[in-house]
């Protein structure tokens, strides 16, 4: 294995999830790609000449700091990083980014979103399960476990 590719949403979920792709990269000798992915704010043809507050190139530009930030702190300083930032639908950029990058495995984790808030966010995860052209592992967001004094 060469490249994982770690995407982040900065959630904690996904965040918890850099334990495994660092243990994977040190294990392995691969590097690490970081992808963030800007998803594009809806258009609406009749607020076309309202400037936008924050573009998409700044939230860009942000999260390319995070992501750099988030190496130094997550990842081992043996293993080599890159960071990545990717404007589009986030399933996929994520496998465009697999492909592009020649990713033999995708770690991303899993918000467990059921019910209506699934059914109306869809899942990232599961659409990059099913489009990818490598490898995923999937981390489940689990609860704190908690012990219990019987």
């Amino acid at each position: 294995m060469k490249t994982i590719l770690a995407p982040v949403d900065f959630s904690e979920p996904s965040l918890a999830a850099f334990e495994k792709v660092n243990e994977l990269a040190q294990a392995s000798g691969s590097s690490v790609s970081l992808l963030y992915v800007v998803e594009p704010a809806g258009y609406v043809a009749d607020l076309s000449n309202i400037p936008i507050a924050i573009t998409e190139q700044e939230v860009a530009k942000t999260a390319q700091a995070k992501l750099v930030k988030l190496a130094q702190k997550a990842i081992s300083p043996d293993v080599r990083v890159y960071s990545h930032v990717r404007i589009g639908k986030a399933h996929r950029e994520i496998c465009a980014a697999a492909r592009e990058l020649k990713a033999d495995l995708i770690v991303l984790h899993s918000h467990g979103y059921t019910g209506l808030k699934h059914a109306l966010l869809g899942s990232v995860t599961e659409k990059v399960v099913q489009h990818a052209p490598c490898n995923v592992l999937v981390i489940k967001d689990r609860p704190e476990t908690k012990e219990v004094g019987i």
